[in-house]
C-alpha cells in the first residue's frame, strides 16, 4: 500500500488519505481506496483483463491542476477537468450504459 505525498517539499506537504494497492508479484497498480469514501473501491482499468474493454470514444482527464507543464495530454477527443469531473466512476458508467451489477 502506498500513500502519496502531496505538495512535497513545501509548507503544505501532506500525506494523501487514499491508498494505492499493487500486485505483490509484478507491482502493477490494481486499485485505489480512500477512507473518505469507504463504500467505494476504484480499480485501475489496466488491471481489468476480462471482459475485454472497449476503446473509449473520448477520454476523461482529471486533476489538471496537478499536471506539470511539460506533460502533454494524449491526442484525441477528451473532457478535461482542473480537479475532478461531475460524475463518480459509477455514475459515469451508468450514464454511458457500461455499468455492470
Amino acid at each position: 500500500v502506498y500513500k502519496a505525498v502531496l505538495d512535497r517539499d513545501t509548507p503544505d506537504e501532506s500525506v494523501a488519505s487514499s491508498e494505492r494497492n499493487f500486485c505483490t508479484k509484478c507491482s502493477a497498480m490494481l486499485w485505489l481506496y480512500d477512507e473518505n469514501w469507504p463504500d467505494l473501491l476504484h480499480p485501475f482499468a489496466s488491471a481489468i483483463d476480462k471482459p475485454e474493454l472497449k476503446v473509449p470514444e473520448e477520454m476523461v482527464v482529471v486533476k489538471l491542476d496537478s499536471k506539470p507543464g511539460y506533460v502533454r495530454l494524449p491526442e484525441g477527443p477528451k473532457q478535461t477537468y482542473e480537479h475532478y469531473g461531475p460524475d463518480s466512476i459509477e455514475e459515469w458508467h451508468k450514464k454511458h450504459g457500461e455499468y455492470v451489477e
